[in-house]
This record gives structure tokens, C-alpha cells and sequence, in this order.
């Protein structure tokens, strides 16, 4: 009798975003909470899937009142009571012939209310397809630091410089070009800026790493493409450059450290 195939990380990932939105089979929630119950890193994505399905309850950024709103309605409300002006709808109607008046108003009122739903369906869909594509950068990211380590690769914490408090890990295998790069609590980036890294020689040349930008918690992820194997850089470096990159650092690093 053959033992039942147990699911692989890659597998139970394919599952997650439908697992998060409640939208799976009895049988595949099983593998799926039998799994993460084992597994760390997969328990740690299925998180941020489960808190992108949350978010997406409430897609519609809330506004804030204006800071004069409350003094203006004091100030109505002290006033001698007018007349209040007719609704739009009232106003509208009052154009139209009798016949036609029920007709047009509830027209143009389901306009009204078909215009606002699709343009909060709009943004909600834009932020979905941002978060989702920031997911889909980790997911790949994790599964690339994970292959790296289990052919032998490593890994090495940088630690912050100009930002104390910041950190990143670096995983690479020293004769190849791929590499991953994950960091934490990086400062917020200004407009117009981006992070880019250096992939320092020995003898201090500095080749252009790739860039990218961070979450609100600081965090983000590069793949690396280097120019040559790895094992021919002395120690990386992340420093905040304009966007698109700068052809030389122009400021100090924010995370670095010894890769050799």
C-alpha cells in the first residue's frame, strides 16, 4: 500500500490565496491546516494572505471630516430655520414631464450609485492587484532563499548603518549569480526614491545590484541578478537613490555587510 502523497510547500502555496477566501474544497483545507501546522514559513505567508482577504473588507479608504465641519454646523444650527433646498432628484423632476418624472429620477439616481460602486470597485481592485503582485515578489523570493539553502547556498544578516534599526538578509551561493535579498524595517522611502544595491569587490568596485522599493513596515525583497558569481564580491550595501538608480552610491548605506 503506497503512502498518500504529502503536499510540498509549492503545492499548499498554490492553495493559499483560495484557502484565505474560504473558497477551497473540505479536503484541500485539510492539507492546507495539516501543513502550516508543521511549517514555519508557509504558516508566516498564509498570514499575510489571511490579512490581504481581511483588508479587502474594507477597500474603501475611510475620509476624514473636514477640520471646519463642526463650526459650520454650529453655525447652521444657531441660524433661524429656512426652508431646506430640495434634493437633486426633486430638482431634476421638476424638468421633466409628469409621465416621465418617476422614470428618469430613479435612472438617475441608480447612475449616481453605479458611478460611486465602480469607482470604489476601481481603487479596491488596484490595491488588490498591488498587493497581490508584493505577495507574488515574497512568494518567489521565499522559495528562492529556501532552494538556495538546501543546495548549500548561505546566508547573511546586514545590519543597519545609517538606520540602526533596519536589517536584511542576503541569501547566495558563491558560484552562482542569483542571490535574494530580504530586509526589515528599512526606513520610509520619499517620493521620487528608491533602495538600490551594491555588490562591493575587494578592491572597492561597486556593481549596481538592482532596486527596489518597501512596505509600510520597511519590508521588501530583491532578486538578485549579479553580474558575476557572487564569490567575486567582498560584502553588499543598500543605499536610497533616486528612481531608477544611480549609477555610483550617492548616499550613505542604510544596511550592509561581509558576504565573503
Amino acid at each position: 500500500m503506497t503512502e498518500p502523497h504529502a503536499p510540498t510547500c509549492a503545492e499548499i502555496a498554490e492553495l493559499m490565496p483560495a484557502y484565505a477566501l474560504e473558497a477551497l474544497a473540505a479536503d484541500e483545507r485539510g492539507h492546507v491546516a495539516q501543513h502550516v501546522r508543521v511549517c514555519g514559513p508557509c504558516r508566516a505567508l498564509l498570514q499575510e494572505y489571511a490579512d490581504l482577504a481581511e483588508g479587502l473588507l474594507a477597500a474603501a479608504p475611510a475620509c476624514a471630516a473636514p477640520s471646519h465641519l463642526e463650526a459650520a454646523l454650529l453655525r447652521r444650527l444657531r441660524a433661524e430655520p429656512t426652508r431646506p433646498p430640495s434634493p437633486w432628484w426633486q430638482r431634476l423632476a421638476a424638468w421633466l414631464p409628469a409621465p416621465a418624472r418617476p422614470a428618469a429620477v430613479l435612472a438617475a439616481v441608480l447612475a449616481v450609485a453605479l458611478v460611486i460602486s465602480n469607482l470604489g470597485w476601481a481603487r479596491a481592485a488596484s490595491e488588490w492587484r498591488a498587493q497581490q503582485a508584493a505577495l507574488a515578489a515574497s512568494l518567489q523570493a521565499q522559495h528562492l532563499s529556501m532552494e538556495m539553502l538546501a543546495a548549500g547556498g548561505q546566508r547573511v544578516v546586514l545590519q543597519g548603518s545609517a538606520a540602526p534599526e533596519a536589517s536584511g538578509e542576503f541569501y547566495f551561493t558563491p558560484d552562482h549569480r542569483q542571490a535574494v535579498l530580504i530586509t526589515a524595517d528599512m526606513p520610509p522611502l520619499p517620493a521620487g526614491m528608491v533602495y538600490q544595491l551594491w555588490l562591493v569587490t575587494a578592491d572597492g568596485q561597486r556593481d549596481n545590484g538592482g532596486v527596489f522599493s518597501v512596505d509600510a513596515a520597511g519590508h521588501g525583497v530583491l532578486i538578485v541578478d549579479a553580474p558575476h558569481d557572487l564569490a567575486a564580491y567582498a560584502r553588499v550595501g543598500v543605499t536610497r537613490e533616486p528612481a531608477g538608480g544611480s549609477p555610483a552610491p550617492t548616499n550613505p548605506a542604510t544596511i550592509n555587510g561581509p558576504i565573503s
